[in-house]
């Protein structure tokens, strides 16, 4: 019989293999899907493997969103001359399709604080320059567009319906596409 060799991997690359995995199961199941024991037994390895990098769950979450607030920072200052609906749709896709409003929802309802603070700044910074606002000005309409478009994916459905609109895929676009429109509306104002 022989031993399989298991190659232990460097902390940051096990690390990123957990939070993909972890990623991954956000997306088929939602928040209720991601968990400790499902990450270890797709990956292969224990429970004990994950506390080791994640103390328990609710520190994976916090990875996991940081995780993909990173990938859209990133993206984000790639761009040399921030177009605002860019990234209106960089942000519609991390928050509705990636799941993280979702996520991000979920941690603040359980009281998660996060110690970061600054995450749009640079993107504030240079749409103040590009625009010639104001820094207050420039960074209130970063965080609106963050605020409108990580609640669209979470409540849009119910606000419609609550107006007697369909909540249909379809209905949906349409909303979405008019609330874009405002969106940049207001940063064109």
């Amino acid at each position: 019989m022989s031993k399989t060799n298991r190659q232990r991997l460097p902390a940051h690359k096990a690390k990123q293999r957990i939070l993909e995995t972890a990623h991954r199961f956000l997306l088929e199941g939602g928040v209720s899907a991601v968990k400790v024991q499902a990450v270890a037994r797709e990956l292969g390895i224990t429970d004990a493997a994950i506390h080791y990098h994640f103390k328990d769950r609710e520190q994976l979450l916090e990875a996991l969103l940081a995780y993909g607030g990173r990938r859209l920072k990133e993206a984000i200052n790639e761009e040399a001359d921030p177009d605002p609906a860019a990234l209106a749709s960089r942000l519609s896709h991390v928050y509705g399709e990636q799941q993280f409003a979702r996520l991000a929802m979920w941690l603040s309802l359980a009281d998660w604080r996060s110690d970061e603070t600054g995450m749009f700044s640079e993107l504030a910074n240079s749409w103040q320059q590009s625009m010639e606002l104001d820094s207050r000005e420039a960074r209130y309409q970063v965080a609106f567009f963050n605020l409108v478009l990580a609640a669209e994916p979470l409540l849009a459905g119910a606000f419609l319906r609550s107006v007697d609109l369909p909540d249909t895929a379809a209905s949906r676009g349409r909303f979405h596409n008019w609330l874009l429109e405002k969106l940049l509306a207001t940063v064109h104002a």
